[in-house]
């Protein structure tokens, strides 16, 4: 099964991870919302992994994106700035924060909010080897998944080599686990 991989700020993590109460046995998480420009194309739920940049460098724990909320920013004739779709969500952004990040006159007015649930925290961070990337060269005989390869090419027809180069993403790639 493809997953995704996100790359999330200490600061982000610490308030994904940070417990406010506990409601029918359940704990209530302080940000249940990730919020992104983009969305993957696949369809919901699916499996995300949380990589910590800067602090850890590492993944610290996965959780199910169970529904994607859909996001408009936009200025009206009067130079009042609107955000819809917003009443809900539980990002830690104020609305303006939130406006300024999506907002780009001329350009994409719009990002999609990604539900946290049923999150995971690993007692032991995972390494980025531990995931592979789907190869982006299409019928690669030799590596069928890898992450971020860097092929070799005789000709246009035949490929013969991967080579490793893990690096995190800047937003979000998809993954599958290492076996």
């Amino acid at each position: 099964m493809i997953s995704v991989l996100l790359s999330v700020q200490p600061e982000w993590v610490d308030k994904i991870c940070n417990v406010l109460f506990f409601k029918d046995g359940l704990p209530v998480y302080e940000k249940e919302d990730e919020v992104r420009k983009t969305r993957p194309s696949v369809s919901v739920p699916f499996k995300v992994y949380i990589y910590e940049s800067r602090r850890r460098k590492k993944v610290i724990g996965h959780f199910i994106c169970d529904r994607m909320t859909y996001i408009a920013a936009r200025v009206d004739d009067h130079g009042e700035k609107h955000l819809e779709n917003t009443a809900f969500l539980r990002t830690c952004l104020t609305n303006l924060e939130l406006f300024n990040y999506l907002y780009r006159e001329g350009g994409r007015c719009s990002g999609w909010a990604w539900h946290i649930s049923a999150l995971k925290i690993y007692d032991k961070p995972r390494e980025l080897k531990e995931f592979k990337r789907p190869c982006p060269v299409n019928d690669c005989q030799e590596c069928k998944f890898a992450l971020w390869q860097t092929h070799t090419f005789i000709s246009e027809s035949k490929v013969v080599g991967c080579t490793q180069k893990i690096k995190a993403p800047q937003s979000w790639c998809y993954v599958m686990e290492v076996e």
